[in-house]
Order: C-alpha cells, then sequence, then structure tokens
C-alpha cells in the first residue's frame, strides 16, 4: 500500500511503472493497445542524470489531421481567387491542396518533486514538418468536449500549460499536477491503494483529458490482478 496516499515516493511510482510496462509487455505489444510504442526509463543510475525522477514514455498515433489552418483562422488575404488571376497563368489556378499530416503524440509521464504526484508532458511527432503547433490544436486534436471547459477554467493560463520537458529541456505541453492530489483524495479517499492501481486511477483522471486513455485490455488485466 502506498506510504502517504495521496502522494507517491519517488520509490512507488518507479515500481508502478516497471509494473504497467511490464503487463503491456504481458499483452503481446504495444500495437495491441493501441500504441506505437511504450518505454520505461529508470534515470536514477544514469551518471548525467543523477536523482532525476524516472520517465514512463507512451507513443501513438494521432491522424491524419487536416494543418492547412494551423496558423488560426482562415486568412483570405492569402488566397487568390479565378478572377484576379490572369486568364493565361496557369501556374496560379493550379494550387496544391495542403495534404493532410501524420501526427504521432509522445506522452511523457515523470513524478513531480514538488507536487509528489506524477505529472504528464507531450509533444507532437509528425511528419512531414509542417504540423501542429498552437494550443487550440491541442484542444482541438486530444482533448474531448467533456474536458475543455474544466480544464480552460483552471488557473489563468488554463491546466495545460507550456513548459520545459524533463529530459529534453525542450518545450512541451504538460497538465499542470497543482490539483491532482486534490481529486485523487475525492475520487479514492477510502481506498488502500498499490503503486500500480494507483497509476491506473491516475491515467483515468489525468490521461483521459489529453487523449491518453487506458485500453481496456489492461483496465481487464489489473481486475484480474486486483479482485
Amino acid at each position: 500500500m502506498l506510504s502517504d496516499f495521496p502522494f507517491l515516493t519517488p520509490a512507488e511510482f518507479d515500481t508502478a511503472c516497471r509494473v504497467f510496462v511490464g503487463r503491456v509487455h504481458a499483452l503481446g505489444s504495444p500495437g495491441v493497445l493501441g500504441w506505437t510504442s511504450v518505454r520505461w526509463q529508470d534515470r536514477h543510475h544514469d551518471e548525467y542524470q543523477y536523482n532525476a525522477s524516472s520517465i514512463l514514455k507512451i507513443s501513438k498515433a494521432l491522424g491524419p489531421i487536416d494543418t492547412s489552418n494551423e496558423a488560426g483562422p482562415h486568412n483570405h488575404e492569402d488566397e487568390l481567387s479565378v478572377d484576379q488571376v490572369e486568364e493565361d497563368d496557369n501556374e496560379a489556378l493550379i494550387r496544391p491542396a495542403c495534404p493532410a499530416t501524420r501526427v504521432e503524440i509522445e506522452y511523457s509521464i515523470t513524478r513531480s518533486p514538488t507536487y509528489q504526484v506524477p505529472v504528464l508532458y507531450f509533444t507532437w511527432r509528425h511528419a512531414p514538418p509542417a504540423g501542429p503547433r498552437g494550443i487550440d490544436t491541442v484542444y482541438t486534436y486530444l482533448v474531448p468536449d467533456q474536458y475543455k471547459d474544466e480544464l480552460k477554467a483552471v488557473g489563468v493560463l488554463g491546466a495545460i500549460s507550456m513548459g520545459d520537458h524533463p529530459e529534453t529541456g525542450t518545450p512541451a505541453y504538460f497538465v499542470h499536477p497543482c490539483n491532482t492530489a486534490d481529486a485523487l483524495t475525492q475520487i479514492a479517499k477510502d481506498k488502500d491503494l498499490d503503486p500500480e492501481s494507483y497509476l491506473l486511477l491516475w491515467f483515468g483522471l489525468v490521461g483521459n483529458c489529453v487523449g491518453l486513455h487506458l485500453p481496456r485490455e489492461l483496465l481487464v488485466s489489473d481486475n484480474r490482478q486486483h479482485p
């Protein structure tokens, strides 16, 4: 059982991640669950990342999606109509359609040393280079409708913020963990949770908000091990 619910120690977080990845591998491959990869990085023993939190990474494909209006609302100033081009300018009349972009999302879950709960970062990985960028795209393609108002109402900037990725130091979106402990307490204050059950509960609370849904197969596996 957890030593100080709703908080996690580094050891409890590592245990939860290790068991989770083991359960995924026991089902076959991440592809069975609709994910492209699942991996856990134990950074405690990395000489360049001493005392850094471990990271659970999950990648999944999202798309293809239309990124033709990614910069914002449709810009009519950049558009030429047939009447604006000379009749003999055939090249100007042929405007190739903006191709849909195949997008992959990489979620990184680590433990916040400040809030002592898991925190979820996510970044776009896409090809070709033109792809989703702004926060509006996050809400359009990742956040289910039932969570949009709730996320936007948390704090001045909303529950989804921008910060440095804990591993790469590059900009990444993350779900701010300031309210995670209180939310977990409301859901499971009378339950005795072990680390792996805690992580599954956290997935349902935080992961679902940004498109990281637990496949049914993992929930069935958990029910068999925790009747």
